[in-house]
This record gives structure tokens, sequence and C-alpha cells, in this order.
């Protein structure tokens, strides 16, 4: 019979005298918080601890040297793992807009019943804030963006 995994801890911020300890995977259980409040009690030189479901951390504030002493008994008492802070994925990081935008088309499409997504939007806006500033007697672009247009043109060319 295998034990099961202990929540994943990390240290999100240290100052003297203060530990901020984040275990998302147990964010938002007020019971288990209240066990880890607890279990952390009575370690030598912890002076407060204040656990927060809500943000799924606790602060230890503390005198001297406690950071092994915390590790250990996170462990003996079943709470949490001590470890490093999860690293976010660059690539994941970076498609997360696109898939937001890819839900938002797919909505928008099946709300208008197939008779608008985000590119006809974006024509749309693009057109009427042109047409605007025709109005108000600015019919040149700025060249920044006509730069932009004739290598989007160039690069499209090349496909």
């Amino acid at each position: 019979m295998t034990a099961e995994p202990l929540p994943r801890a990390f240290v999100s911020h240290r100052a003297p005298g203060r530990i901020r300890i984040r275990i998302p995977g147990s964010r938002g259980d007020a019971t288990y918080f209240a066990r880890l409040e607890r279990g952390l009690a009575g370690i030598e030189g912890v002076t407060r601890l204040e656990a927060n479901p809500r943000t799924g951390s606790v602060l230890v504030c503390h005198r001297g040297e406690v950071m092994d002493a915390l590790e250990a008994r996170g462990r003996e008492t079943g709470l949490f793992e001590l470890g490093p802070e999860p690293v976010i994925d660059e690539a994941q990081l970076l498609a997360i807009p696109g898939q937001l935008l890819e839900a938002v088309d797919a909505r928008l499409f099946r709300a208008s019943r197939g008779a608008a997504d985000i590119r006809s939007l974006l024509f749309l806006a693009l057109l009427l804030a042109g047409i605007r500033q025709i109005a108000k007697g600015r019919v040149m672009a700025p060249g920044i963006s006509l730069v932009w247009y004739a290598l989007e043109l160039l690069l499209d060319r090349r496909r």
C-alpha cells in the first residue's frame, strides 16, 4: 500500500523574521489550515503563525533560523512537503492569451450563430476607427503603421 503524497509547499516570500509558505493544492481548505497551525505550533523560534485558507498560505513569524524545523515538522506531521517554487514553462505561459482568444472567438461564433467572430469584430473596429480619424481630418496613418502593413504584405506574399 503506497502512502498518499504530501501536499506540495514552497516559500513564496522571506524577510528577516518572516517566512510565507504557500500550499496551493490546499487553498480554500479551512480544516487543513487549522491543522497546519496546530501542527507547526511549538516549533522553537516561531513567535506567531497566521494561516490563510483563502490565499493557501501560512505566515510564520520567527526569531532565529527555523527553516529546517519547519520543513521537518511539515513532513513529520504529514502536512506538506517543502520544495522549490514551481517554475512556469514560458511556452505554456505564452500560450494562455491565444487559448483565451480562441475560447472567446468560439463563444462569439456560437452566440452569433456563425455571423461574427473575433476577426470580423476587429475588422469592424479598425474600419470605424479609420473612418473616425478621416472625419477628424487625419488622413495619413502613422509611419510605424505603414511600415508594419508593408512588412505584413511582404511576409504574406512569401507564404
